[in-house]
């Protein structure tokens, strides 16, 4: 019993040795105990053990820069013994004085012992003087005074005399503003007081969410510095001269508060958009005169920004207008960068369906912004306009010769009435309506006498032929009624079917074409173009919902899914039993319609 007790004891000290062992797997130590401010330091770590792990260096990262690290192994043979090291050298850099502990740093199951530092006020004067001379980092911001949500221009610029690697420029740092580089950063020589300087310029633009002192924590710059290399030295002797492991310096710029205004108080805040510059365009996808009625025509408008990004532009152009079915696109934002920061473009495309023949007046847009240069409102704006919407083609066929001669009139009268886009200083407002009409126009009187022509000659083809039926009418009538009554009979009995199987397979553009062909056949007198038309037949307002619906997903297939094709098909069926009781003949003669199967 007393010998099974010793064998326990034994094996547990042997494998407490050999944990202990194993943590101690990781050693670790540094050139100095003593640190001075701005001064770096390295640090060894080394193994025996065979690991492929290497260290977690992210504990470090809380008290100290961490400027780089380098690794190798070393193997060794005495007395015929070989034994093997890795180590990990990590140059840092402390971020505070006072006592700093170096905490464990873990490689897989391998971990160090913490190791305490003394990092003091005390610095090589000297060396700092000739760092300042040859190293140093210039800020300045534009302008001195900011609004809240305006743009700031932030521009950091390092000027160096000596050769560097490893180089590293943290952002500078606000609270409530947000900051962004601004394009890539520029390279060039200067010269200050004499001394040649390579220099590295990077920008940034800063937009302040809140008003008052705003203070902004300038960058931060640390590299190798290799003191034996000279900036100005040709790049191949550089390459073949430089030291990795040089010297590392930190370079902290200085600290700059900037004084940000509020809202002025004249200003609402929906109207509030801060900006150097605000330009708006627009074009069309045809003429304003050569719209017919539930044709769409595409408005294209374009904001463009100086100073506000596309995020902060407005969105414009989508307000409903009577007469007008309006489908703006979802908005395309642009943020692009130039010498004067940052330029936002804003574009939407609005398809427009008329409803109605005649002219629609599309009201003026406006975008209420504050000039920052002159601390003025401003109002960019493109002017009203007149839509000149026609009938439908197989409408137009009958107008009498003095409507279409009153419409063509009008037509040339609004183009040649010229419209200008509004806007106020500067004049920055262009508009794009381009169109030839009003040659065409500018010829009517030769139009009409071809319309004319054309009638007379159809007046007499319609004479002889009806001429020519009379001597027949008795006995090729009946034959004709005959015809056309079943005619319209299966073409009613195939519309119906389609509807339903486009409703029960869910499937919009074949219910679109199907309805099309049901109105065709239910009004074969008119001539309809889209399922748009058959709104002017029907008084349902939920079945003529339902066509604005489909009429929409023609632009936005996406939203398929939202479409009820059970609600639909049964105030279809509604809509189309009231239609046909009112010919009890032709009621009598179509089948039945059929509910939709779940």
């Amino acid at each position: 019993m007393g010998k099974k007790l010793n064998i326990t004891i034994f094996i547990f000290l042997l494998l407490t040795l050999s944990l202990q062992c194993l943590a101690a797997g990781l050693k670790a130590k540094i050139d100095s105990h003593q640190i001075a401010v701005g001064q770096s330091f390295n640090l060894t770590l080394a193994t025996h053990q065979n690991t492929s792990t290497s260290p977690d260096l992210r504990v470090l990262e809380k008290s100290f820069y961490i400027f780089g690290q380098s690794k190798g192994v070393s193997i060794s043979s005495i007395n015929g013994k070989t034994s093997m090291k890795k180590y990990w050298i990590i140059t840092l850099m402390p971020k505070h004085k006072g006592k700093i502990i170096i905490p464990s740093i873990h490689a897989g199951s391998l971990s160090s012992k913490p190791i305490s530092i003394t990092v003091s006020k005390k610095t090589a004067q000297n060396k700092r003087l000739q760092h300042a001379k040859e190293i140093f980092l210039k800020e300045s911001i534009h302008p001195l005074t900011a609004y809240v949500q305006g743009q700031v221009l932030y521009t950091v610029k390092l000027y160096s005399k000596v050769f560097f690697t490893n180089a590293r420029l943290t952002s500078p740092v606000a609270d409530d503003a947000n900051i962004q580089p601004l394009g890539r950063s520029l390279q060039y020589q200067a010269t200050v007081d004499g001394d040649l300087y390579q220099v590295v310029e990077q920008r940034f633009v800063l937009f302040p969410q809140k008003s008052g002192e705003l203070t902004i924590k300038p960058p931060v710059f640390t590299a190798y510095v290799d003191k034996n290399n000279s900036a100005s030295m040709p790049p191949s002797y550089r390459r073949f001269f430089n030291n990795p492991f040089g010297s590392p310096i930190k370079i902290t710029g200085r600290k700059i508060k900037l004084n940000v205004h509020a809202i002025p108080a004249n200003i609402s805040v929906d109207q509030w958009l801060p900006a150097k510059n605000i330009k708006l365009e627009q074009t069309w996808s045809k003429p304003l005169s050569s719209v017919h009625v539930g044709e769409p025509i595409t408005r294209t408008i374009t904001i463009y920004g100086e100073g506000v990004t596309a995020e902060q532009l407005p969105n414009v152009g989508s307000a409903n207008i009577a007469g007008i079915n309006v489908y703006p696109d979802q908005p395309k934002l642009k943020n692009t960068t130039s010498e004067k920061g940052i330029v936002g473009v804003r574009q939407v495309k609005i398809a427009m369906i008329p409803n109605n023949a005649g002219n629609i007046s599309l009201p003026a847009i406006k975008v209420h912004w504050f000039n920052t240069a002159t601390g003025k409102k401003q109002v960019a704006s493109l002017g009203a306009q007149v839509l000149h919407v026609m009938p439908t083609i197989g409408q137009a066929k009958n107008l009498t010769p003095a409507a279409k001669m009153q419409h063509f009139q009008q037509a040339a009268t609004s183009q040649n009435t010229p419209t200008s886009a509004a806007v106020t200083k500067p004049p920055i407002v262009k508009e794009k309506v381009k169109t030839k009409i009003v040659d065409v126009y500018s010829n009517w009187p030769w139009i009409v006498a071809v319309i004319f022509a054309l009638l007379w000659l159809l007046t007499m083809m319609i004479w002889l032929r009806s001429k020519r039926k009379n001597k027949t009418k008795s006995a090729s009538k009946p034959v004709v009624e005959k015809t056309s009554r079943a005619t319209i009979r299966h073409k009613a009995v195939k519309a119906i079917e389609n509807i339903q199987a486009a409703c029960e397979e869910h499937d919009v553009d074949k219910l679109q074409k199907a309805l099309l062909f049901w109105g065709r056949n239910q009004w074969p007198e008119v001539t309809l173009t889209n399922i748009g038309d058959i709104k002017h037949f029907i008084k349902s307002k939920e079945l003529n919902s339902f066509i604005d619906q489909l009429n929409r997903l023609r632009y936005y297939p996406e939203e398929k899914t939202d479409f009820d094709f059970q609600a639909f098909y049964k105030i279809f069926v509604d809509v189309h039993t009231e239609l046909q009781s009112n010919d009890e003949d032709d009621a009598n003669d179509l089948p039945p319609l059929n509910l939709l199967q779940d």
